[in-house]
């Protein structure tokens, strides 16, 4: 049976959410990697991380970076091999773009061509710098990806893709999304672009290009509500399966500068899933912090024991 560490649970109201599980959790500005849990619905029960994965694609590249002290690729070229189906079907074989507006279209845009090309690519730097052979350049990046999920104590997830696209065996967790949330907080180059709405790709190749591309949580939910506004929101990422499930996890900032991380997965509609995270901010913007932060790693320890 999981224990939960002391204080973990906390201050504020209650919420009600149309997401099957959620987690929203405050960050500690003077205590770093402190939390405050605010609320929580069913955050252990596994389910389908949709286009969330790919916050995991980015940080998996990012640390392979970090890892080896290496720069970011100068550019990124789309093989015919990268094509997918689903979001973000914006790019063809033969484009070239550089990390930076290769990781916006992943995040803003969800483009699932774009998670397949760097997964390829650093798939295949891992298989260089290990002289391996016999394995799939994606298949060893996805490999990689679950190595640094349980590095982030994300104990209850495990992924087969680096797109979300639906598969029988890859699942998360609200609570472990969260973490990931976490996670890319450490990275510059995920922060400084998935909060925006909008992102201009310069394409070069056979057919060099300006492509604008939105993001693909904010436009969707602004057709159906004109009334849209988040102000408080500083990033994250959307996910869905249609017909029936959506996901975001998103980080937002309250008036007084301390972070909010939330995750909200299976909401019934895009609508709902705007309204869950309304219903979390307003929530988080009204708790005290009652409960004395706790650290990951205590967090983790009572959630083993």
């Amino acid at each position: 049976m999981m224990g939960e560490p002391a204080g973990a649970r906390s201050a504020g109201p209650d919420v009600a959410l149309s997401a099957r599980s959620a987690i929203c959790i405050q960050l500690s500005r003077g205590l770093p990697g402190s939390f405050v849990i605010l609320h929580e619905k069913d955050a252990d029960r596994p389910a389908p991380p949709a286009s969330i994965t790919k916050l995991l694609t980015a940080v998996t590249a990012l640390h392979i970076l970090d890892r080896g002290n290496m720069p970011a690729p100068p550019e990124l070229v789309v093989e015919a091999g990268d094509l997918a189906e689903g979001s973000g079907r914006n790019l063809r074989a033969g484009d070239c773009l550089s990390f930076q507006d290769m990781l916006a279209n992943v995040l803003l845009a969800s483009s699932n061509i774009g998670a397949n090309v760097l997964a390829r690519h650093f798939g295949r730097m891992l298989l260089q710098q290990e002289r391996a052979a016999g394995i799939a350049p994606i298949d060893r990046f996805v490999r990689e990806m679950n190595a640094v999920a349980q590095s982030l104590r994300m104990k209850r997830s495990h992924f087969l893709n680096p797109h979300g696209l639906g598969a029988r065996g890859q699942h998360s967790t609200a609570r472990d999304l969260s973490q990931l949330v976490v996670a890319c907080l450490d990275y510059p180059a995920i922060t400084g672009v998935w909060g925006k709405p909008r992102h201009v790709l310069s394409i070069g190749g056979p057919d060099p290009r300006q492509l604008p591309v939105a993001s693909i949580f904010q436009a969707s939910t602004r057709k159906l509500c004109p009334d849209f506004a988040i102000p408080q929101f500083r990033g994250g990422k959307s996910g869905s399966l249609y017909p029936s499930l959506f996901n975001l996890a998103a980080v937002s900032e309250r008036a007084n500068g301390e972070r909010v991380a939330s995750v909200t997965i299976g909401s019934p509609t895009v609508m709902d899933r705007y309204g869950d995270y309304l219903a979390l901010t307003g929530m988080a913007n009204a708790a005290s912090t009652l409960a004395a932060p706790v650290s990951w790693t205590e967090l983790a320890r009572a959630l083993s024991a």
